[in-house]
Formats: structure tokens, sequence, C-alpha cells
């Protein structure tokens, strides 16, 4: 965990009902269930991740011929596909989309860590542009800040701050929206913060 998460875990956190971030609120109609963004409106923001949506986007991309874009989007659609077949599904649900895109996403992180390592910046960029792109199909990803005021706030609440309790209470009140807080990066922050014992 970075130095910077550590710092963050070391300050004290409120219990927070309502978060603003980039104009829009973080509200939860009863302590902490499951985090929702809405626009001003109330109505959610932008169309559900499906199948079409991707495909418009690869649509784009050949009119524009924009080879990175088409290339990209054609890949993913034939990982959704392959995954689809797998599951022995003709249409997969918009959760397992998201899933996909994030293990795209991290996928190419991991990538962007060697290639910089390397000193291969070329690669690196080009990978740095494509979760960019595939970023353009994801709800804004909470920060690791944000995640942990969230767990801050938990713990407060259930009077524990033991690693197994909170993710215990997390799991089971589906605390975070996985199309915004993917597991493994809960976990992560999670581990930082709490006691395993």
């Amino acid at each position: 965990m970075s130095n910077a998460l550590g710092r963050i875990c070391g300050r004290a956190t409120n219990s927070i009902c309502h978060m603003q971030r980039s104009g829009r609120a973080i509200t939860r109609t009863a302590p902490f269930q499951r985090l929702a963004s809405s626009n001003s409106d109330g109505t959610a923001g932008g169309p559900e991740l499906s199948m079409a949506l991707i495909q418009e986007k690869l649509r784009k991309a050949r009119l524009e011929r924009n080879n990175a874009r088409s290339t990209l989007f054609r890949g993913l659609i034939s990982s959704l596909k392959y995954e689809a077949l797998r599951q022995q599904k003709t249409d997969l649900a918009p959760i397992d989309i998201t899933r996909i895109v994030q293990e795209n996403v991290k996928q190419r992180a991991e990538s962007v860590a060697q290639f910089e390592k390397a000193g291969r910046r070329e690669l690196a960029q080009s990978e740095k542009d494509e979760i960019d792109m595939l970023q353009e199909l994801l709800p804004r990803q909470m920060t690791e800040e944000e995640i942990e005021k969230v767990l801050r706030a938990v713990s407060k609440e259930t009077k524990s701050e033991k690693l197994a309790d909170i993710m215990k209470h997390v799991n089971q009140n589906r605390t975070f929206d996985p199309a915004k807080a993917p597991r493994d990066l809960v976990t992560r922050v999670a581990k930082a913060c709490f006691s395993t014992r």
C-alpha cells in the first residue's frame, strides 16, 4: 500500500451520510446500504452497460477510422462473447460486463507498471490510452480515500476495527456498488486499515 494511503488510514474520519464528488452526491437512504449515484434530478447517471452500447462504440470508431478504438472494442466484444459462451448465456448481465471491463483495466494497469519499470514509455502510454477508453464504459470509480472513509464509518457503526467484522458487514449489506468500487480494491484498502486479528 502506498505511503499516501498509510497516512490516510492513520487519520480519524467521521461517519458520512453524504459525500460530494464532482457535483454529484453519494447518499444512503439507510446506514451503509449500497452506494448510489444520481444526477440532480434523481435519475441514473448514464445508460446501463450492455453489449449493444459497446457495439455502438465500435461502430462509431470504425466510421471515424480510429484503429486504436476499433481494435480495443472489437477485442472487448470478443471477450464478452467468450464469457457468454462459457456461462451458456445468450446475453451477459450488466454486472458481468462491468466486471470484465474492470478486469481489462486492471490488466492494462499492471502492464503500464511493467513497461514503465522497463523504460518502455511508448508502450506504457499505449496501455494508458486503452485504460482511458475502457473507463468511458464505467461509472466514476471511487478513490481509495473515498472507500477508506466509508469503511471507517462502517467500523464506527459496528464498533469494531477487526477486518473480518468490517468485511462481513460490507458483504452482507452490499455497502459498495461493484461497478464503482471493485471488490479487490475494497479488500486491499480494508486490509491496510484494519487489524486481521
